[in-house]
């Protein structure tokens, strides 16, 4: 699909005008401004309706059926683009709580080694101090 975008040269309408598939993936997936990703699927999605035949004798044009082809293409390109975005945001927020979990196991382990060294004899600790020296 993206080759046959990229070739064709093909645009997607936006509030602020055409884009290629290249800039589809500097979009955010929402914004407050309406230049997003999901502004973008709405837009394919509600331009596809308005092509649907009303009518079971009336034969839609070859041309119609194209466009609605392409529309549809276009849809499936950024429905994937947004499925790989929804994905990378799950995976840094997986490792950012990973990293917080690590770090409050870190926290703990070093409060039980301080706790453990504090339980030490004077003479264990002077002993230990003594070593360190080396």
């Amino acid at each position: 699909m993206y080759k046959e975008a990229i070739k064709n040269k093909w645009v997607f309408d936006t509030v602020r005008g055409q884009i290629s598939v290249q800039d589809l993936f500097d979009l955010p997936l929402i914004s407050n401004n309406h230049f997003n990703l999901d502004a973008v699927a709405v837009n394919l999605s509600e331009k596809i309706d308005k092509l649907k035949t009303k009518s079971f004798v009336k034969i839609q044009s070859k041309a119609k059926k194209q466009e609605k082809e392409v529309l549809l293409k276009q849809l499936e390109i950024v429905k994937d683009i947004i499925s790989d975005k929804i994905a990378e945001q799950k995976a840094i927020r997986k490792a950012q709580e990973n990293a917080q979990r690590r770090n409050k196991i870190l926290e703990l382990l070093a409060q039980k080694q301080d706790d453990k060294l504090s339980q030490k004899s004077e003479e264990d600790l002077l002993d230990e101090l003594e070593r360190l020296k080396d």
